[in-house]
């Protein structure tokens, strides 16, 4: 399922990114598993990334001179601090557009459902002026 052979759910990277990544262009690549959101990338040390949808803080995408002047975004989903980067370079622009509207959708979903924290009692309650 993590190869580089396009498989149903992957969302892969353009052929013009060939020109900017010769190696891995084929095996970039991004889905929606069930509750997270999976990256893959690289060709020699292959990668594979997963955010939980709920932990989706924020989404990037970027675009540099040669991105623009291929039709390529890179984009980047900000989680949790940690060792770990999410990052996919080199989609369309069109897919990179997709990729930020349906996981932001899910994300937005996932968070919604999940159980909340309960509020913490007041450690002073009725006592005015008191900060806990």
């Amino acid at each position: 399922a993590l190869g580089s052979e396009p498989s149903a759910g992957w969302v892969t990277a353009s052929p013009r990114a060939r020109v900017l990544d010769p190696l891995s262009w084929r095996r970039n690549a991004w889905t929606l598993a069930p509750g997270a959101v999976v990256l893959r990338s690289g060709r020699l040390t292959r990668r594979a990334v997963t955010v939980p949808r709920a932990r989706v803080q924020s989404l990037t995408l970027s675009q540099g001179p040669l991105d623009a002047r291929l039709g390529l975004a890179g984009v980047t989903v900000v989680s949790t601090p940690g060792p770990v980067r999410a990052t996919l370079a080199h989609l369309d622009t069109d897919a990179a557009e997709v990729f930020l509207e349906r996981v932001a959708a899910a994300a937005r979903v996932a968070r919604r459902a999940a159980p909340t924290i309960p509020a913490t009692p007041r450690l002073a309650p009725g006592v005015p002026g008191l900060v806990d």
